[in-house]
């Protein structure tokens, strides 16, 4: 009997590991079942299948069916030679991640190579064994692998990208954004500073970018160090100068310029050239610098123009204005040979010539010769065809009344060339 027993028992006991081992097998079947489906699950991993999928599609010709429509026919077929090419280690980065996790922009490389960029959205479904959460993944849009740039850089900064500028959009602080983006093959863009200092820029490029504001008259020019590359004026804000008011009316006229420029590092180096051509002395206000006014010199050059013509000018302009010009017109005509013809300061002077006003300039005599303390200094060139000097003499005036009259003359005449020099403005030296 008690042999009976253990026998039974013994077959129990078998029967028991029996179906112990199929409910453990069954559990270890399903938990590998839904690790292989939550691992497949995974977006990285769909990504990863879509594109081996998209490899032989391109192999038979059908890859058109899998790009995005937009895409045109001549990138499609060189995403294809991509595609057959790509043999390497493959691996994916994740590019974009919104709408909550649900969309994800997976960029797949073949040894580091950029070939496409899979877009999946995603909806969550059941949570499996707890703790494996399961998500539906959809691939909703493919297309070649794009790099993207937008870059913000000080005006006087530019871009290339294999060779070619690129354009931007300025914007209200004197600077200009540049955004462009290119597929499949990373471009050659290079980004160069406002000296000429240049450096190749990708997507991870941390760009070091000192800024500066220089403050300058437009006629002045800011170089490299060595000389051999200037800041072009169109890269600056300019604003007129009123001091030029009528005479930009005839020639180009300095303005206020406002860089801001760009250099490549922490240190830079530039120098500036006044209008006459000299190197600046400056200092530096922190990364700012402001020069104003206009270089000057002496006398004016033997090759320009003689001090003697601009004293005989003067001293005609003088003459005129307290009707001692002898000839038609209180001396209009001796006047109008050296004025700018057409313009607003021979207008000025024919309205004086011959309105009302100036018959009751107070009878007098000069001395003789009429003229003292005469000076021609402070030469300033402004362009190829523009310069001014001031002109500085004194005539006294003996009324018949008795009194006498000290007219002296301290103006800043400019000069344009028109096939000669002209006088086209006087102005009035205040506070000399």
């Amino acid at each position: 009997m008690d042999m009976t027993r253990k026998i039974t028992f013994k077959k129990a006991y078998i029967c028991y590991l029996a179906i112990l081992l199929v409910i453990v097998i069954s559990c270890l079947i399903y938990v590998g079942s839904v690790l292989g489906e939550y691992e497949d699950s995974q977006p990285e991993n769909k990504a990863l299948a879509h594109f081996k999928t998209m490899q032989s599609a391109a192999a038979d010709g059908t890859l058109r069916d899998l790009i995005d429509a937009d895409i045109s026919d001549e990138l499609v077929s060189a995403t294809s030679s991509k595609l057959i090419a790509a043999k390497g280690t493959l691996s994916c980065e994740l590019t974009e991640n919104s709408g909550g996790g649900e969309l994800l922009v997976y960029t797949v490389k073949s040894d580091d190579e950029r070939i496409v960029d899979i877009e999946l959205t995603g909806k969550t479904g059941d949570t499996r064994l707890i703790i494996f959460p399961m998500t539906d993944w959809k691939v909703t849009s493919v297309v070649p692998a794009e790099y993207n740039y937008k870059l913000t850089l000080p005006a006087s900064m530019t871009v290339t990208k294999n060779g070619e500028a690129v354009s931007g959009e300025s914007t209200a602080n004197g600077r200009v954004v540049y955004e462009f983006s290119e597929y499949l093959n990373s471009p050659d863009v290079v980004v160069r500073d406002s000296i000429g200092s240049e450096v190749s820029y990708d997507e991870k490029t941390k760009l070091s970018i000192t800024e500066y504001i220089v403050q300058i008259p437009s006629n002045y020019v800011i170089c490299s160090a060595d000389g051999s590359v200037s800041v072009p004026v169109s890269t600056a804000e300019c604003t007129d100068i009123n001091d030029y008011k009528y005479v930009s009316q005839y020639t180009e006229m300095p303005k206020n310029a406002v860089y801001r420029l760009g250099i490549i590092g922490e240190d830079t180096d530039f120098i500036i050239r006044d209008n006459l051509g000299n190197t600046v002395d400056y200092t530096l206000d922190g990364h700012t610098l402001k020069i104003e006014g206009q270089a000057s010199s002496p006398e004016i050059p033997a090759d320009v123009y003689s001090k003697d013509d601009v004293l005989s000018n003067a001293r005609k302009w003088s003459l005129f204005m307290t009707a001692d010009l002898g000839g038609a017109n209180h001396g209009y005509g001796q006047v109008e040979e050296f004025l700018l013809p057409d313009s607003y300061l021979e207008e000025v002077a024919y309205k004086w010539a011959t309105g009302v006003d100036i018959t009751f300039t107070s009878v007098h005599r000069l001395d003789n010769p009429p003229f003292s303390e005469e000076s021609v200094t402070n030469y300033i060139k402004y362009n190829s065809e523009c310069f001014s000097v001031d002109v500085r003499l004194t005539k006294v005036m003996h009324l018949n009344s008795g009194d006498d009259v000290t007219d002296t003359m301290n103006c800043r005449f400019y000069y344009i060339y028109r096939d000669g020099w002209y006088v086209a403005d006087i102005q009035e030296i205040i506070g000399e």
